[in-house]
């Protein structure tokens, strides 16, 4: 989940972060670099700066393909109504879309080389299944735990610690963070 102040009334916005499971409970989870390999060479590169910018793409405007981007819009409002998510989920954040880029460059050779995958749906699925994994790696160290309304210092100190992975992106012009 991600923790981010809403107004100056103290309002807190909690974010739920789409993992894997969440929307592919019925398929078994592979490692990270098992679906970047079947993504081409020409997405991989394009993803990194596309993924970097403002405006990013969620669940429901995820995929080119509508037959693609119906089933996965159908598994999130399922997994939502049943878990009582009210907000949108998230898929894409900058957290994950940095992870992303820092996954391709150092995993450059291996990926970028003989990689001749032509599909634009099954690159658009694997690089969705890897921003789930991500997310689910991101929960994992942002973990809350229980917070009481008398611990709410503590949890404006653990929202500032966990922004400052993004501050180096908010030194720059015509941004909005």
């Amino acid at each position: 989940m991600q923790v981010s102040k809403q107004t100056e009334k103290s309002m807190i916005n909690i974010i739920q972060r789409l993992e894997f499971e969440d929307v592919f409970p019925e398929e078994e989870e592979k490692e990270i670099l098992f679906y970047l390999k079947k993504i081409s060479r020409e997405t991989l590169l394009k993803s990194i700066g596309f993924f970097n910018t403002n405006n990013l793409p969620n669940f429901d405007n995820f995929f080119s393909n509508q037959e693609i981007a119906k089933d996965i819009h159908d598994r999130v409002v399922v997994y939502s109504k049943k878990n009582g998510i009210k907000n949108k989920p998230e898929t894409v954040s900058k957290h994950a879309s940095l992870k992303l880029s820092e996954l391709i460059l150092s995993n450059r050779k291996e990926l970028l080389e003989d990689n001749e995958n032509s599909s634009i749906d099954e690159d658009e699925k694997n690089l969705f299944k890897v921003f789930l994994i991500i997310n689910r790696e991101i929960n994992k160290n942002q973990n809350l735990g229980s917070i009481s309304d008398s611990d709410f210092e503590k949890l404006v100190d653990l929202s500032m610690i966990f922004s400052f992975p993004l501050s180096d992106l908010a030194i720059f012009e015509n941004d909005d963070l």
